[in-house]
């Protein structure tokens, strides 16, 4: 399969998706780790076919809390954490963030696309933490879970790796 990636010029550069790869988590899980300290609930490993190529990694998470909790996504490559803002004093270095407004039926959507150049073969990890100590992550579940609401649903996140031609 190919695409056309505009250079800016009217003129188009074909790149090829070489192989794609996908995993999906469609059970539950929850974590207390809070900081820098996540829970990794999803792993892709990729074996790339040629070492130079490029893989775009699209990651899609739910997670409801309990409470007014927040907190962070963490997307990394082997021990890496990918495409994560700025040191700034005690402050958590995240891929995405997520945050419950009060709401016990509530799940935040978190979606990212990185364009990343691995160098190898490799595993993509994705994971979230709370940002205070007394609150609980809910995966692809919302705080409440109540069978008795159709406000509770359950949902589904995912990893997805397409290796492109360099």
């Amino acid at each position: 399969m190919s695409i056309n990636f505009a250079a800016g010029g009217g003129q188009d550069y074909p790149a090829k998706i070489v192989q794609y790869l996908t995993t999906i988590k469609t059970d539950t899980a929850s974590t207390t780790n809070d900081g820098d300290d996540p829970y990794y609930f999803l792993s892709q490993a990729i074996t790339l076919k040629q070492s130079g190529n490029l893989v775009i990694v699209i990651t899609k998470s739910h997670i409801g809390s309990n409470g007014s909790n927040a907190g962070g996504i963490w997307i990394k490559r082997d021990s890496t954490v990918l495409h994560r803002g700025d040191a700034s004093g005690n402050r958590p270095r995240v891929s995405a963030s997520w945050g419950n407004p009060g709401k016990t039926w509530w799940q935040d959507n978190n979606c990212s696309i990185i364009l990343d150049t691995p160098g190898g073969n490799v595993t993509y990890y994705l994971g979230c933490a709370n940002g205070w100590t007394a609150g609980t992550a809910y995966i692809n579940r919302s705080s409440r879970d109540s069978n008795g609401t159709s406000e509770d649903s359950r949902t589904a996140s995912s990893i997805t790796l397409l290796e492109v031609e360099a």
